[in-house]
């Protein structure tokens, strides 16, 4: 385009500026903007429309922003699009007061609202954890004769499970069913997480189930909803056979479902499925720092301290670095076996070369450890973590 002559520009500017916004080259849009004005061609309202989008889809939502006054110095009318364009990129940066002026501004400017411009207001406010500002949205759409569509009622769900209104977005939702909007997997999949945030498993299953007569294909978001849904009902037997149904018929489990899982099997005390599980990792469920403290806080729990000794070697192998929740749980599960106090004097000095500050539960854990096996003079060597925890140790001894 630089070599071109103007009728090249006129022509193609528009489409590169769209392909440079497509594959999110936020900075080559604006360039090829600058390159049509250099050659004394005029940029029309369609490509100031995607050079704003593409500053939007970067979270340069000020100068997404700034798009709208350089219209008018250019003879040119902010269309619908430049407005919802606007919103979305207030909306992706989690701006939504400048979202809502520049909602208020659309009717002023002579430009007639449209279910975009709304749901780009529904979905800065859902960014933006404003679940009640969402439900105004919606029902503000209705006595404007515009037709909420699939789109601002996932807002509105996924809204509310951030907020944590389970109740709510299961009420929208059969409000939605009633008045003949066909539910998507994305729709379910929001409630179906903010039921999980609810502790309401049973619901969770219900939807996965309706999802599934509806030939719906369940996607990653509902699945794991359902296995941590389990996981907070301590339901660990129902949550391996949602794991092992994901494994087998998609969609394939991540990580996020693999923790959810561990940490079932840790809340139920099942240390030994727990264990087995970790042995049995495969490809894309690569287990990070949370798996292997919910696997070692399980072998804590039963006392299984060799396990979770064994499991602590197996993260250095795997190249997963441990924290100190991590190793909080290894030094509480040598309090089941005396013997087991020069391991918890090891994972103390461990903490010191990891630059990792021990805390009053890594000091209590050790103290117990220590005073169990008799071996004082480590306990009293070893240095508070906070100023009355000197207390603690004399106590303890």
């Amino acid at each position: 385009l630089k070599y071109a002559g103007s009728d090249w520009l006129e022509r193609y500017t528009p489409c590169s500026v769209k392909t440079c916004s497509n594959v999110r080259l936020h900075c080559c849009g604006p360039m090829a903007l600058r390159l049509q004005s250099r050659h004394s061609v005029e940029p029309d309202i369609v490509a100031w429309n995607i050079a704003a989008a593409t500053k939007g889809r970067a979270r340069r939502w000020a100068e997404a922003l700034g798009c709208l006054p350089s219209l008018q110095h250019r003879a040119l009318s902010a269309d619908v699009v430049s407005y919802g364009t606007a919103i979305n990129a207030c909306g992706r940066a989690e701006r939504w007061q400048p979202a809502l002026g520049l909602m208020a501004a659309v009717r002023p400017r002579g430009v007639a609202p449209t279910v975009i411009t709304g749901n780009s207001l529904a979905n800065a406010f859902e960014r933006s954890h404003q679940w009640c500002r969402t439900l105004l949205v919606f029902a503000a759409m209705l006595p404007s004769r515009l037709e909420p569509d699939i789109v601002t009622a996932g807002s509105v769900v996924s809204s509310l499970e951030k907020g944590k209104q389970w109740g709510q977005a299961l009420d929208h939702t059969v409000r939605l069913a009633l008045d003949g909007v066909e539910p998507s997997v994305v729709l379910l999949s929001a409630l179906a997480s903010a039921c999980e945030k609810g502790k309401q498993w049973r619901r969770v299953l219900d939807l996965l189930a309706l999802l599934l007569r509806t030939c719906l294909v369940p996607n990653t978001v509902s699945c794991n909803a359902a296995v941590s849904s389990c996981e907070k009902g301590r339901h660990w037997e129902m949550a391996i056979r949602l794991f092992e149904g994901m494994s087998r018929d998609g969609p394939w489990p991540d990580v996020v479902t693999l923790n959810a899982l561990i940490s079932a099997c840790e809340k139920s005390l099942e240390w030994n499925v727990a264990v087995q599980l970790l042995g049995k990792v495969r490809r894309g469920q690569r287990p990070d720092v949370v798996t292997y403290s919910a696997g070692i806080s399980a072998c804590e729990k039963r006392r299984q301290w060799e396990q979770g000794l064994a499991l602590l070697g197996q993260m250095s192998l795997e190249g997963v670095r441990p924290n100190l929740v991590t190793h909080d749980a290894a030094i509480a599960a040598s309090e089941a076996d005396p013997p087991a106090w020069r391991c918890a004097l090891e994972l103390i000095g461990s903490l010191r070369r990891k630059e990792l500050q021990p805390n009053d539960v890594t000091h209590g854990s050790a103290l117990r450890t220590f005073a169990a096996a008799g071996a004082w003079e480590q306990a009293l060597a070893l240095p508070p973590a906070a100023p009355h925890a000197v207390g603690n140790q004399v106590a303890v001894l």
